[in-house]
């Protein structure tokens, strides 16, 4: 069997390729909803399709602020992106894929807010009982899904702390005195 070529093994571990797929699959099933101005329950009063424009943020908040929501939407965008970058190395694979899902979801709505005078188009809607949950869409998803992905990551991965580092994060958090790990040809020296 043919070995992958490391040069194409870094990148795609890198999950950069993973966010340009994730905004056309974000803007292909608005399109699609635009397009085809759904609206159908396929499991009656718990989950369907319904068309409709947003020009707020999630649950409708700064409604009619699409100006200021796309320049936030872009100050964001470019933040994640630019600290993702600054990051790479020390990311974890785990880590990696998240904030490519988030940076994705976030552009994917700063498209529609910067394009669309109409606003952002959501369609996918959730009802329980009497409860309508607020429509959303594919980026959406991308965002409350990859940020409670980083939130358990944070909790759960230690790789996200050097190794080297743990021992003071561990005085500065407990306030005792815990001496720094040797570089390991000193420590062999004993």
């Amino acid at each position: 069997m043919k070995k992958c070529n490391p040069h194409v093994a870094k990148i795609l571990l890198s999950f950069y390729p993973l966010i340009p797929v994730l905004i056309g699959l974000d803007q292909l099933t608005k399109w699609l909803a635009y397009l085809n101005n759904v609206n159908i329950w396929i499991i009656p009063n718990f989950f369907g399709f319904y068309y409709t424009r947003n020009t707020g943020a999630a649950w409708s908040l700064f409604e009619n602020n699409l100006l200021a929501l796309a320049f936030v939407s872009l100050i964001a965008g470019i933040t994640m992106l630019v600290y993702r970058i600054i990051v790479r190395k020390k990311l974890t694979v785990a880590a990696r894929a998240v904030w490519a899902v988030i940076i994705a979801g976030t552009w994917g709505n700063f498209i529609d807010r910067a394009f669309y005078e109409e606003g952002v188009i959501d369609f996918i809607a959730f009802k329980f009982g009497d409860y309508q949950f607020p429509i959303f869409n594919f980026a959406d998803m991308c965002l409350t899904l990859g940020a409670i992905a980083l939130m358990i990551l944070m909790l759960i991965e230690k790789d996200m702390v050097p190794k080297e580092k743990i021992p003071l994060v561990q005085e500065a958090l407990s306030n005792q005195e815990v001496e720094p790990p040797l570089p390991d040809d000193q420590s062999k020296e004993e």
